[in-house]
């Protein structure tokens, strides 16, 4: 627990101070009732989680709630291994989002690491006719950033011997000696095509 507010204006204090992943909050408030303060928090911290408490059973509210995007609705009298209950479900929910975004950001350091690869398997898969279907074509130029939207193109099939300086080259000196060359067609046939 890093804090405790007597209001709402002084949970969004706190909240902008804190940064906490889980806020619990009565409905029923002096300054600001309780989804007026979650409406707030999902506008300017939408990856907090709201467990609201109330003492009201009627439907509206909770229908509200769920409009509002709260993690979960309780009703008065509450215990506090429900209380439990749905703290521990709102910090695995916030566990599985961070491990998500870490995969994401592994898996885009590897997209980088080897975009040339990628992109090279993309050309030579387009150029052997092995993809035809112009949706699929687009969303995997866009995906590797490859701007497709032209009249016309030119397409270069070039052939190198692996022999002096790349004769002992290892897969990734090769791509980027690829690379260099492609670089260098595109400098001079950029401007057409």
């Amino acid at each position: 627990i890093c804090g405790t507010a007597s209001g709402g204006l002084e949970a969004l204090d706190m909240i902008d101070l804190f940064m906490p992943g889980i806020v619990i909050t009565d409905i029923s408030m002096s300054d600001m009732d309780g989804l007026e303060l979650l409406e707030i928090i999902n506008q300017t911290y939408p990856t907090v989680k709201v467990i609201l408490i109330s003492g009201y059973k009627e439907f509206e509210y909770a229908q509200k709630a769920v409009a509002l995007n709260a993690f979960s609705y309780l009703t008065k009298p509450i215990n506090s291994q429900q209380l439990l209950d749905k703290v521990l479900e709102a910090k695995m929910e916030i566990e599985k989002r961070i491990s998500e975004v870490k995969m994401n950001d592994v898996i885009r350091k590897k997209l980088r690491e080897n975009i040339l690869v990628v992109k090279d398997s993309f050309f030579t898969t387009l150029i052997e006719g092995r993809i035809r279907n112009r949706a699929e074509i687009g969303s995997r130029s866009e995906f590797l950033e490859i701007d497709l939207n032209f009249n016309q193109f030119l397409v270069c099939v070039i052939s190198f011997e692996a022999g002096g300086a790349v004769k002992n080259k290892n897969f990734y000196d090769i791509s980027f000696y690829k690379a260099a060359i492609m670089s260098k067609i595109e400098e001079k046939t950029g401007d057409m095509y």
